[in-house]
Order: structure tokens, then sequence, then C-alpha cells
């Protein structure tokens, strides 16, 4: 028997794994991709923590000492949100504030016109149940009453509301006919606003009409003191008021039915793109091209005259079926106003009333007549 004893076995050294650099750098850009995606470096963050976090695998594969490999896919997983999923998370939720946006400007907008229509008929309560209405040339031209004939009046204004007020009835200064300087009054009155005429969705941003000019003297109509014409001072269109010369329809007083029309946003003008042609209900391309442009095309608040507003989707909606943009038969074909100075025709003086709505505003140009 051997004396010495025998050499002791020792077990095999255990290996040595190392972190893969890759892994973390994959994983780290990758935390930082994701928060920042909605921004210009987010996606490209996002694409180098995929890159890091291939690269970090295919090492791992030739090298079985590196670990890491939960965070070289962490990294590639999260650099796949950052550049996918995130933009489009984003883009759903800046769909869905700009669609509540327009809801509540929609709602807005209806309140104003409740509010001008209410102090319509206010006034009407002082006035043997007439609406406001200034006088109209024999041309049916309807531009601001001015000594000058200019758009917002500015040499014609004067020192108090009272005497731009009286100043509409002189028919030997002031014998034009504005449909706008009507509801004007209700402004000089103190009874509206002139920020309730603006619509805050209306594409034109029209400029809140200025009271007075730089020397302090009252407009006769809506207008500043830039020079903009009236009709860029407001997002409403009304119910064209005469059905003659100096002559007031019937349908312009307090006594009508909740059926009537008085009021609504912009009308649009029928131009360019085939619009303007004869309009019949339910014909190609109708209603949606003939919509207000204030509510993207969707529809228009149109104001009633016992104060109530809705939401139309077309503009068929004044009493038995008339299309409020035309002239013409209800139920047949209507003939678009087309702008410019003076009306194709004046709406009917009997019930039920054929309406027309001014001004109007080109939707493609955003020029307002």
């Amino acid at each position: 028997m051997s004396e010495f004893p025998p050499p002791t076995e020792f077990p095999p050294a255990d290996p040595v794994f190392r972190r893969s650099r890759l892994a973390v750098a994959a994983r780290i850009v990758g935390i930082i991709a994701v928060p920042t995606a909605c921004y210009a470096v987010g996606i490209p963050l996002g694409i180098a923590a995929v890159i890091l976090g291939c690269k970090a695998l295919a090492r791992m594969k030739r090298d079985p000492f590196l670990a890491g490999k939960g965070l070289a896919i962490t990294g590639i997983v999260l650099g796949g949100i950052a550049v996918v999923i995130m933009p489009a998370i984003v883009g759903i939720l800046i769909i869905s504030l700009g669609r509540s946006t327009e809801l509540a400007n929609r709602s807005m907008c209806g309140a104003s016109l409740t509010g001008i229509v209410r102090t319509l008929n206010m006034y009407s309560a002082e006035n043997m149940c007439q609406f406001p209405v200034v006088l109209q040339k024999a041309d049916r031209q309807y531009v601001a009453p001015s000594t000058t004939g200019g758009a917002t009046g500015v040499s014609g204004s004067s020192g108090s509301p009272g005497v731009v007020i009286n100043g509409y009835y002189n028919a030997s200064k002031f014998a034009a006919g504005d449909p706008m300087a009507s509801l004007w009054i209700l402004v000089l009155k103190g009874n509206a606003s002139s920020k309730q005429f603006i619509c805050r969705s209306d594409p034109a941003a029209p400029l809140i009409a200025d009271l007075t000019d730089t020397t302090g003297n009252y407009y006769y109509s809506f207008g500043t003191s830039n020079g903009s014409p009236a009709a860029n001072c407001t997002s409403y269109s009304m119910a064209y008021p005469w059905v003659g010369p100096g002559v007031v329809g019937a349908y312009w007083k307090a006594s009508m039915d909740s059926s009537l029309p008085l009021l609504s946003d912009m009308a649009p003008k029928n131009g360019t793109g085939g619009k303007n042609t004869t309009v019949t209900k339910g014909g190609a391309g109708a209603p949606g091209i003939y919509n207000s442009a204030n509510h993207q095309g969707a529809g228009q608040n149109v104001a009633f005259a016992d104060a109530h507003v809705e939401w139309q989707d077309n503009p068929w909606c004044g009493q038995g079926g008339d299309n409020i943009w035309c002239t013409g038969t209800p139920q047949g074909t209507q003939t678009p106003n087309a702008g410019g100075t003076g009306m194709a025709a004046n709406p009917s003086n009997t019930p039920p009333y054929d309406l027309i709505f001014v001004p109007i505003r080109d939707v493609d140009t955003n020029v307002q007549y």
C-alpha cells in the first residue's frame, strides 16, 4: 500500500459571466425613448434601442458567458413601443382633443346665437314687435351706411349711439341697407357684445369689431379702425330682412313661430369646385358641400325666432324644408346666393317663408360678401 494519499480532485471552477454592455445600453436608451416618442428625438432613440438590443443578443449567442438577455429584450420592446405604438397613441389623443375642442366651440357658438336672438326679442318688445332694420336702396345693395359709401362707415361715424341709430333712417344721408348694420343696433344699444358675433371655429378668424374709431366716434356697422370690411367682423349670417326696396319682410318680427330661422353660422358662397350650380335636395354632392365652413363643413348652428338653436347637418332647415342658402321652391331646385353687391331674388313674404341668409363667404378663399 502506498504511503502517500491519493491526490485531491478539485471541482472545475464556475464560469465567469459578464453583463453585456450593449444590453444595458439598449435598456437605458429604450427607457428614454418611450416618454420622448412624441418628440422628434424619441423615434431615433427607439430605433437605436432596437439595434443595440439585437446586437447584444447576437453577441450572447456567440459568447455563452455574456449575460443580460432580459435587458436586451427589454430595450428592443421599449424601442418598438417608442417607434410604433407611442406615435399612434399620441395621434389618437390629438384627434380626440381636437374633436372635444370642436364640440365645445360648437356649443359656445350655439349659446352666442341664442343670446343674439334673445336681444332681438328684447329690442322688439320696445319697438312694436319689430326687429331692428336699416334702410335699403332700390338696387338691393347691402353695404354699410356711410357718407362716403365705405365698408365700415368710418367717415360717417358719430359721437353717440343714439345719433348713429337715428342716422340710419335719414334717407338723404344713409340710403344704403346693410343687414348686419341692423344687428349692429343691438351692439350700439348695449344689448349685445361684438364678441358674441365671433365663432371660435371660424376658419377665417374674423376680428372683433370695434365700437368706436380712434377718435371715439361710433361706427355705423361692424368694422375696425384698420379698415377691415364689416362682413369680416362676424362669423354669422342672418335672414335677409327686406322683400323690396324699403319694404321689411313680414317675417322680420317677434311674432314668428319657432319654425322660422333667423341666424346661422356663416352662409357659404357657392363658387368654385362645382358649387355654383342650382341645388336640388338630395342631389349629387348635397348637402355636405353646402354647409357653413365654420365647423369644418359638418353642419351649422341655426337660431330660430323663439331663441332656440338647433345643430343642422344640412341647410334644408327653413319652413317647409326651405334651403336657407338659396331662393326657390323649398322641395325643388333652388338658386344659390352667389355673392356680389345685390341679391338675385328677394325672399318671399308669405308663409312658408323662402328666406336667404347673408352675408356669405367663399369657403375656398375666405373672401366674404
